[in-house]
């Protein structure tokens, strides 16, 4: 008597197993963060909202000019993002194609690290999100929303890259602001304290 095949059995679960191995989620990256001791402050003096040849500045051309973000981003292990905020931020000598501008901060502003290439004080990428803040000026009002990318170089400088993450949600601006512009917001902060260190294992 013939042996029965099994073959297509064999097949069938070898197929379910990887169907069931590649429907596995991905782990999300964890991260380290050390050199925390209590409330952040970051401090720039060359932030710019930048919209096509239109440009929202805090930079020093009087006395004083500069954005400060405050917030907190504590020590632990095995985090994953967001692992710190933006609770506050304060916008002084600002200016732009209206004249002077007033720029307010809205919400809590989450960070999201999302890699970082080399060893355990190389340079972060990620992002910041839940981003809200308005401008106001001489017939000129707006609101912004989304999130924008940065590098933290791990020895106390924070850069805002820019990306396409913020959106005009509302605005009475001219051309200068446009509900469904994406602006692009940069700058370079100094950290304090300077011992802030990001890593993933």
């Amino acid at each position: 008597m013939r042996k029965p095949v099994h073959g297509g059995t064999v097949i069938a679960a070898a197929a379910t197993a990887v169907i069931g191995l590649t429907a596995l989620p991905a782990l999300a990256a964890t991260w380290t963060v050390t050199g925390s001791v209590g409330p952040y402050r970051a401090v720039s003096v060359n932030t710019k909202l930048t919209k096509g040849f239109y440009t929202f500045s805090c930079i020093p051309f009087a006395a004083g000019a500069s954005v400060t973000l405050n917030g907190s981003l504590p020590n632990g292990t095995g985090l994953t993002s967001p692992i710190g905020n933006v609770t506050s931020s304060a916008w002084l000598g600002c200016s732009g194609p209206v004249g002077l501008v007033t720029i307010s901060h809205t919400g809590a502003w989450l960070i999201n690290p999302a890699s970082q290439s080399g060893g355990p004080t190389s340079p972060v990428t990620g992002s910041i999100s839940n981003i809200g803040f308005t401008i106001a000026g001489s017939g000129c009002t707006a609101t912004i929303t989304g999130s924008v990318n940065f590098i933290y170089n791990n020895a106390g400088t924070l850069q805002l890259t820019g990306g396409t993450g913020l959106t005009v949600t509302s605005a009475s601006c001219g051309s200068y602001l446009v509900v469904n512009d994406q602006p692009v917001l940069t700058g370079s902060f100094a950290v304090t304290p300077n011992t802030i260190r990001i890593k993933t294992p």
